[in-house]
């Protein structure tokens, strides 16, 4: 078994023995005693069975399932045999999960040892959703005990951006998560986490901030910014957040992303790749 500590929430992962994946959780290993927040089972599998229930459209590449034994499942299956080659089964509050993997190699050249470390992430988001919190698509920077969340579609800007801050603030400055950080409400307070999950370039830390602001980036010549609206603010976070068919989990996210809205300040800045563009910021916020 290997016990982590992920957005102050412990996990157990039993089954898994890939040096790949001990390797990106290294950082999070957690050594305490007593009991878990969830359990996670792992075995490869090459005979994967579905569970019987009512089956959900897909979505963000899984089919879902609510089994008739009262819990959640989610699958998929091989493009061209139509075998299950992935299936996820939790129940409802998410403290037991069970994960199979059919032993293959799938169409990005990537085998079960590194399949398990995405599949964790993908569904510790829902894992998230049960503990007041969520997975959020944005690159996270801690500048002085002050977490801002850079947000937007891929190739926007997010990263380069936030390496801005590390240059030119290098001694205040430090990268939480440049893909996907936790956020979580905790005594009433937005906190965001670093996750060992975080894109393409494995750029996070076990670290947390309270959360400062929010800010949607795009590229632009000149340097601009400005508040959204809560109409504005709530469509460009719902569009950066990972969806569910599942009516409960989705219905968290929402009520989530509301209460983001309502107490944290969320804007759009216009940038160029500039020392200018990020005192912007720094000034828009107060720091």
């Amino acid at each position: 078994m290997s016990r982590y500590r992920i957005a102050n929430l412990v996990l157990d992962y039993k089954g898994i023995d890939y040096d790949f994946f001990r390797m990106r959780m290294n950082e999070y290993a957690a050594h305490n005693r007593g009991r878990s927040d969830v359990d996670i089972f792992y075995r490869s599998n090459d005979n994967i069975i579905l569970p019987k229930g009512k089956v959900y459209k897909r979505i963000h590449r899984w089919n879902w399932i609510e089994t008739d034994c009262g819990g959640y499942a989610a699958f998929q299956k091989h493009p061209i045999t139509g075998e299950c080659v992935s299936l996820v089964e939790m129940d409802k509050d998410m403290t037991k999960i069970k994960i199979q993997l059919y032993n293959f190699e799938n169409e990005f050249n990537i085998t079960n040892e590194r399949r398990i470390f995405f599949v964790a992430g993908e569904f510790f988001y829902y894992i998230l959703l049960k503990h007041n919190g969520l997975v959020f698509h944005s690159s996270a920077l801690d500048y002085n005990n002050n977490a801002i969340l850079f947000s937007g579609p891929s190739g926007s800007g997010k990263s380069t951006h936030t390496s801005l801050w590390k240059k030119y603030y290098k001694d205040s400055t430090r990268i939480i998560n440049d893909d996907t950080p936790a956020l979580r409400i905790i005594d009433n307070q937005f906190y965001v986490f670093g996750t060992p999950w975080s894109g393409s370039t494995a750029i996070n830390q076990n670290c947390v901030a309270p959360l400062r602001a929010i800010v949607f980036i795009e590229q632009n010549s000149d340097n601009a910014i400005r508040k959204l609206s809560g109409g504005q603010a709530f469509t460009r976070l719902l569009n950066e957040t990972r969806k569910s068919v599942m009516p409960e989990l989705l219905e968290l996210s929402l009520d989530f992303i509301g209460k983001m809205v309502r107490e944290v300040p969320i804007y759009q800045l216009s940038c160029n790749v500039s020392e200018e563009a990020v005192r912007m910021v720094k000034n828009e916020l107060g720091l």
